[in-house]
């Protein structure tokens, strides 16, 4: 039985060197402690800061006994 020989893939495209920027990192480190503050679990943080939802909405949010499940919904 012949050997089927296939055309060699592509290689792959080197991804461009990260750049980081160390105050956007902190900035969000800093918002995302925010959300833990207000007892966000991390994952709800994460989508928090993600979504870009403020967390000065979320805190009015908490303070009227709105449910962390529901301020996500809401906020995201």
């Amino acid at each position: 039985m012949p050997i089927a020989h296939h055309p060699p893939s592509p290689e792959p495209t080197p991804a461009p060197p990260l750049e980081w920027d160390y105050e956007e990192l902190r900035f969000h480190a800093w918002r995302r402690k925010q959300f833990r503050a207000l007892e966000f679990s991390k994952v709800q943080a994460q989508c928090l800061d993600i979504a870009g939802a403020d967390w000065h909405e979320a805190e009015r949010l908490i303070e009227r006994g709105c449910a962390r499940d529901t301020a996500v919904e809401i906020l995201t």
